[in-house]
């Protein structure tokens, strides 16, 4: 990654409702956090909320957004 290049993308925390499947990983906003230290991180949030999926399926979703730059 080149100095000044960003990083964008979401992560599943640990309530959202598919924590447990074994394909799909979880974390917490410390995980996270440690994840980006190398970074300068320019946007981070944490939304929970019940909705749906692509397909129409109902669930409870537990998602934070990224956004982090390399120094």
């Amino acid at each position: 990654m080149c100095p000044g290049s960003r990083f964008a993308g979401h992560f599943f925390g640990m309530r959202d409702e598919w924590a447990g499947d074994l394909d799909l990983t979880f974390h917490t906003a410390n995980e996270i956090r440690g994840l980006l230290s190398q970074l300068k991180t320019e946007l981070f949030v944490e939304k929970e909320w019940d909705g749906t999926t692509a397909s129409g399926r109902k669930k409870h979703w537990h998602v934070f957004s990224v956004i982090a730059r390399k120094l």
